[in-house]
């Protein structure tokens, strides 16, 4: 959706300065959907796009490879060079990024998606029933009691779900923890009795 008129420009002008509260006080929480609005100008100028949800492919929307800047206002996302999800770099929740070749991305972003929701049916591993918990990034501490299958094509069929069938699904690791590479990019993966992680190796 396109951002015009004064109640658009007001409503950025307050993200922004929950933008830059949130970067002096961690750990604050703030009520703003998660989104990445993306600029045709540098310095978050010109006309903007507001992404809420995956979109495998910004021609439609008319802003194939044109992108100068953007702002995350929560989530965690990946902005592509190609449609489809590919070549991508990872944007969290309050990122400013105002010159988009800072990225190797000026001009030159064309699908986005959010990667930090949990899939809508997660899949249980092999002979244990624990839920599949996608993360951000690896968690501190992982659940320690391996599960006793081997939990691998459960994983491969998670990504299936989450991404499409099209990745490659090289695993690199045991039956229980390793990684494993899908549509170019690693993912580190631990298998318990209580819960399965997963998390992008980047």
């Amino acid at each position: 959706m396109m951002g015009v008129g004064m109640a658009g420009v007001t409503a950025r002008l307050l993200i922004s300065a929950g933008l830059m509260l949130a970067a002096t006080l961690p750990g604050t929480a703030w009520g703003y959907d998660a989104m990445v609005i993306l600029y045709s100008g540098q310095d978050r100028g010109g006309s903007t796009l507001d992404i809420e949800a995956d979109t495998e492919n910004l021609a439609g929307d008319g802003w194939n490879d044109r992108a100068r800047s953007l702002t995350v206002t929560g989530g965690t996302w990946e902005v592509c060079r190609h449609a489809g999800y590919r070549d991508c770099e990872t944007v969290r929740a309050w990122d400013v990024i105002n010159d988009l070749s800072r990225i190797g991305l000026d001009q030159a972003i064309s699908s986005v998606r959010r990667i930090d929701r949990p899939a809508s049916e997660p899949a249980a591993t092999t002979g244990t029933g624990s839920s599949i918990v996608w993360n951000t990034r690896r968690p501190t501490t992982l659940w320690s009691l391996t599960s006793a299958g081997d939990c691998r094509p459960d994983i491969r069929a998670a990504f299936a779900q989450r991404f499409g069938s099209a990745g490659e699904g090289d695993f690199d690791g045991g039956p229980s923890d390793g990684r494993l590479t899908w549509d170019g990019k690693v993912w580190g993966y631990n298998c318990a009795y209580r819960q399965t992680d997963i998390w992008p190796e980047d």
